[in-house]
């Protein structure tokens, strides 16, 4: 098995013990840890992207850490630290790369082979702060840890100029009209783990991930039958997306209810493919990104 097929299967272990550990709340103690610091890299002080903020937040729970800093080997070395008695603690990171190729079986007018870009699945081993030594005091990115504000939040949404149909019993995004129907907020009701308003929130912020996905957006789109595994596929994207932006909107994350009929088409992505997960965590990222450029847009013409 090559290692990076090593490191598959673990997470791929992970990811399913935490589904059966947690059911449809799986992913909120990862966002419990990103809260406290999303994942970053020690030297260029850039984020990590995709799945790995959740991979190395899924980690750092596990194992403790306090730290969000983390980097390579060489980097931690370069800058004077000592990484003795962390063996066995690297942890992959995973990113896509474009490479281009020749193909063969495709020729051009003049009997070449044409050239093509293809996206190669790569990894590499990072190691957190804390189990380097010989370092000056941690420095910290300048942004702090977001705080809920129930206005800071509305006025998110409203930059994106959805259109949301307030009021009903059911909350979704129907393509046919580029709508959002959501439920009154004082519809919602809490529960044991969750307020009312969180739940609201949640949903809220789930739907707008859906909204994304429309043609003249992100083009992903969901037109399959209801409880078809591409549904199911869409829907974690639309839930990991949601739990994004509560960690950086400063909402503390509900599960929808109706998720439990999700999470074994969920199981069976992750057991059938465990890059499914990267994929969902990709385009979730992507729907962030994309819902973060409507409010530069907003700020700009304010």
């Amino acid at each position: 098995m090559s290692k990076q097929n090593e490191h598959l299967k673990k997470i791929q272990a992970a990811i399913l013990a935490e589904m059966d550990n947690h059911g449809t709340d799986w992913l909120k103690p990862w966002a419990a840890k990103a809260a406290e610091g999303f994942p970053y890299n020690a030297i260029s002080k850039k984020q990590y992207n995709g799945f790995n903020p959740f991979w190395l937040s899924a980690v750092s729970l596990e194992r403790g850490y306090k730290s969000s800093q983390w980097a390579t080997f060489k980097q931690w070395t370069d800058k004077g630290g000592s990484l003795k008695g962390a063996k066995g603690k690297g942890v992959p990171v995973f990113y896509w790369s474009v490479s281009e190729y020749k193909d063969k079986n495709d020729l051009d007018d003049s009997g070449k082979p044409k050239v093509k870009k293809g996206f190669i699945f790569k990894n590499y081993i990072v190691f957190n702060r804390d189990e380097v030594t010989g370092l000056p005091a941690e420095e910290k990115l300048a942004d702090p840890v977001a705080v809920f504000d129930q206005v800071n939040v509305n006025q998110f949404v409203d930059n994106t100029q959805a259109n949301i149909i307030y009021g009903g019993n059911r909350a979704c995004y129907i393509p046919a009209l580029d709508q959002i129907n959501m439920p009154n907020a004082s519809d919602f009701k809490g529960t044991k783990t969750s307020s009312a308003e969180e739940a609201f929130y949640s949903t809220l912020l789930h739907e707008l991930v859906h909204w994304t996905g429309a043609d003249k957006r992100l083009k992903r789109g969901k037109g399959n039958a209801f409880g078809s595994s591409e549904y199911a596929f869409e829907e974690l994207v639309a839930e990991s997306g949601a739990i994004m932006l509560s960690v950086l909107l400063g909402v503390s994350p509900a599960p929808r209810a109706d998720h439990a009929q999700y999470l074994n088409g969920w199981k069976k992505a992750v057991k059938d493919n465990p890059k499914a997960i990267f994929s969902a965590f990709g385009k979730a990222g992507k729907a962030v990104e994309y819902l973060q450029s409507l409010q530069q847009k907003e700020e700009q013409a304010a």
